[in-house]
Parts: C-alpha cells; structure tokens; sequence
C-alpha cells in the first residue's frame, strides 16, 4: 500500500516503500529527472516522516490538540522544516506533491470531504502558507508568481507564529537545554 502511518501499538512509524514509488512517478510526470527527481523525492519523503513524528509525539506523549490531528501532523512536519534555511525546501517540495496529487483528481465525492486529511490542493496551501509566513522577504515570490494567494499571504505569518508557539509549548516539558 502507497502509505506512511504511526502505529501506536507497536510505538512504531512504517513507511512503505510503495510511497516513494508513487512520489517518483508523480514528481516524473511533473518533469522532473535524474538529481533533481531523486532530491524531490527524498525531500517529500523526509516531511511524510515528520508528519508522522507528529502522530508519534501525539500519541506517545499524550499531547493535547484542538483540530484534526491530520492537520496537527502536518504543522509537526512544517514546525521541524522550518527550523532551518536549507529545510524550508523540503516543504516546498511537499507542497508541490501534493499539488501534483490534487491536480489529478477530476472529481470530488463526498468521501474526499469525509477524509480525516485535508484535500491535497489545502495540504499544499498550507505548507507554502507556512513556508511564506516563517520568511515573508525569501518567500515572496510565492505570492508574486501566484503559487500563494495574496489574500490567504497576508495571515500567513500569524498563522506560522501561532502553529510554532503552539508546538513549542506542546513540546516545552519534553525538551531538555
């Protein structure tokens, strides 16, 4: 199965490798070739982690959050690669899978809205929000070449600020200096 999970039971994250497959086909379809295919897909695949760090952290440490923990995962991951210049990459390159994987998708039921997980096309708004909103000067080109819609940029680093302020708190008693 095409998948990455938190397995509580086992206290265990699984990636399978069918999702790498699937994130090579996809970023090839999109172009993508040689050092550059290999770099997107590593890249998907260390934020598919972290979201699943998410998972992990919310599990194993009994944290509290108030939303879908889907979305909770997914501002883990975007917390954690934004910590640094040279990870803000990754979760542009994030934002481009699940671009890619929305623009395939010709109809929605009413199972898509059912999903625990966002629709990809506002899992991948979001991780360019976040992106954008941790760095407005690096980023703005997001918003000058219309990858980032200018109205939802203008909250984008209160929304960055809020999500880091909260894991931070979250994770304040478990981190040692």
């Amino acid at each position: 199965e095409s998948n990455a999970y938190y397995v509580p039971d086992q206290h265990s994250i699984e990636v399978c490798y069918e999702l790498s497959a699937q994130e090579r086909s996809s970023f090839s379809g999109a172009g993508d070739s040689g050092d550059s295919l290999d770099t997107a897909v590593y890249q998907s695949m260390v934020a598919t982690l972290y979201h699943e760090v998410g998972h992990a952290l919310i599990g194993e440490l009994e944290l509290k959050t108030t939303g879908r923990e889907e979305d909770v995962a997914d501002q883990m991951a975007a917390y954690i690669l934004t910590s640094d210049d040279e990870s803000k990459d990754y979760l542009l390159t994030t934002a481009d899978s699940y671009a890619l994987a929305g623009s395939r998708i010709e109809a929605l039921d009413d199972s898509a809205f059912a999903d625990a997980h966002s629709l990809d096309a506002q899992r991948s708004v979001n991780f360019l929000c976040y992106v954008y909103g941790s760095d407005e000067t690096t980023f703005q080109y997001l918003v000058d070449d219309g990858a980032l819609n200018s109205d939802r940029a203008e909250g984008c680093a209160g929304e960055y600020t809020q999500m880091s302020e909260a894991w931070e708190a979250l994770l304040a008693q478990y981190v040692r200096g």
